[in-house]
């Protein structure tokens, strides 16, 4: 009952947060990866959706890419000539963001 409560009360809380007011934030990493974009985008959903049903990804227009946490964290993908250029972003407070899985994947 306490994880149904609490996977509730995130969920709630990560509706409240938009991806743009965390977008604005700092990062919580960026780095550079040899994979492509596409490959390191797909790993960190797969990674991440294990956990959470609730784990999103997006292609963009400008073939760079998205993926959205149930707890509002995102992670951007822009394919660079090497690979592809990252950039992870979490929601305030602090939802212990899956990390250390975003750069398992590099």
């Amino acid at each position: 009952m306490r994880k149904i409560i609490l996977l509730a009360s995130t969920a709630l809380l990560a509706g409240c947060v938009s991806p743009e007011s965390v977008q604005q934030r700092q990062p919580l990493f960026v780095a550079e990866t040899t994979k492509s974009a596409a490959d390191y985008f797909n790993c960190v959903h797969e990674h991440w959706a294990e956990h959470a049903p609730y784990s999103q990804k997006f292609s963009r227009p400008n073939g760079s890419y998205r993926v959205r946490h149930y707890g509002g964290n995102i992670v951007d993908v822009t394919p660079t000539a090497t690979g592809a250029h990252v950039e992870m972003r979490e929601p305030p407070p602090h939802f212990n963001a899956p990390e250390e899985e975003a750069q398992a994947c590099l």
